[in-house]
Parts: C-alpha cells; structure tokens; sequence
C-alpha cells in the first residue's frame, strides 16, 4: 500500500469537511479552498516485487558492511594483541644461563 496524496478543489465548505463536518471548526475559511485529499493505492506485483527486491538488497548490503566491521575490528584486536606480546618480550631482558 502507497499512500498518495493529491490536490482537489471543492466548489464549497460543505464538500470540502464532508469527511470531518461533526468534528471541523474550519468550514467557514475552507471555502473554495483546495483541500489534500489522502488515499491509499495498492501497487502493481511488478511494483510491489521490486519494492521487496530493493529492501532484500539493502539489507544484504547492510549485513555485508556489518560482518566486514567485524572482521576489520577482529583483525585490529589481534593485531593490538601480537604488539602488546612483542612489547612485553623486548622489555623483558633475557638472560641466559651457561
């Protein structure tokens, strides 16, 4: 469903708060006036699998950048890890016994 909204002028108040006339306090300035009329429209199958392909798309794409920020982060962890080894080898003196 694909909310439409379109433009209609109304010949007089009464038209135009046909809708809401028990409720509208504005019918007396809506005179003549054009009035956004909202409908709802279904779209065609072409349309509405296109609609579903795109969202599938999209979340594919997402889940894709999400995986590879993990693995990119996972690849830093393990990096910070091998230096902070290193770091701790070359600060410890080695001694050797003979």
């Amino acid at each position: 469903m694909v909310k439409v909204s379109e433009k209609v002028a109304y010949r007089n108040s009464f038209e135009a708060h046909n809708h809401c006339l028990p409720f509208c306090s504005n019918i007396d300035r809506a005179r003549g006036s054009k009035v956004t009329r909202i409908r709802w429209t279904r779209l065609s199958e072409t349309q509405e699998k296109k609609k579903k392909e795109e969202r599938r798309k999209k979340k594919e794409e997402e889940e894709e950048e999400e995986e590879e920020e993990e693995e990119e982060e996972e690849e830093e962890r393990a990096k910070g890890i091998k230096e902070g080894e290193n770091a701790r080898r070359a600060s410890v003196p080695v001694i050797k016994c003979s």
